[in-house]
């Protein structure tokens, strides 16, 4: 299973007396399976230059870091998503550092898989069990939600960008709406196991979706709530 290590994670194994427990867990992990970002990289960097042993601790990231770990681009997928989880996070008054959020959308990009869905197909289930994440690379969909009269209600447009299927991954209950393709729609679709990876050496990724889960729940009473007053 691979893993992507933050800073936090890297910069423990460099400490005199790193944690024994956390040294023995990655000595288990196959060297193919150990991945950083470019972000965890520079933030390294920027910690040995400001340092009072500038050569020592370049040193070791040269010696010691860089044939540990494959370094993964921060690149113009990683930057959209980033750009995605920034924005809305702005827009709901929640930020966290630049830095966290792009090591996180590297993370995502690099264990996700793409599907495609054609207009009308139904992309999650009300009331379906759910092990994965999607992120709507292109395209567009319609979240539906069933009110106490068991009528549908459109609660939600998705478009390019936006992300869906985060309450039933981090919680384990069933798919809390319908999604259904309004357009030819490409997606890409994380699994849980590989989520839960992630999240054990990198949490801001939990952290980021656990905001955006809050604000989702919102936002459907919300639009639940208007469509009853109509």
């Amino acid at each position: 299973m691979p893993y992507l290590f933050d800073t936090d994670a890297i910069s423990e194994v460099l400490k005199p007396r790193p944690a024994k427990n956390y040294v023995r867990w990655l000595g288990g992990v196959p060297r193919q399976h150990q991945f950083t970002s470019a972000v965890v990289m520079g933030e390294l960097y920027k910690g040995a230059f400001r340092s009072s042993a500038v050569a020592r601790h370049l040193g070791n990231i040269e010696r010691r870091v860089l044939p540990a770990v494959t370094v993964l681009p921060y690149d113009l997928e990683a930057a959209r998503v980033y750009g995605q989880i920034r924005a809305r996070l702005e827009s709901a008054g929640r930020l966290l550092a630049d830095a966290d959020l792009q090591i996180a959308a590297t993370a995502l990009v690099h264990d996700l898989e793409l599907v495609t869905f054609a207009p009308g197909d139904i992309l999650v289930a009300e009331g379906a069990p759910g092990d994965s994440l999607f992120i709507l690379s292109t395209g567009s969909v319609k979240a539906y939600v069933r009110n106490p009269k068991g009528h549908y209600v459109r609660v939600h447009t998705l478009v390019e960008g936006d992300f869906f299927g985060e309450i039933s991954v981090l919680t384990g209950k069933p798919r809390t709406a319908t999604l259904i393709a309004a357009s030819d729609c490409e997606v890409l679709e994380l699994k849980k196991d590989k989520l839960d990876a992630l999240t054990k050496t990198h949490p801001q990724v939990r952290e980021v979706l656990q905001k955006f889960r809050d604000e989702r729940a919102r936002s459907t009473i919300e639009a639940m709530m208007k469509k009853k007053g109509k």
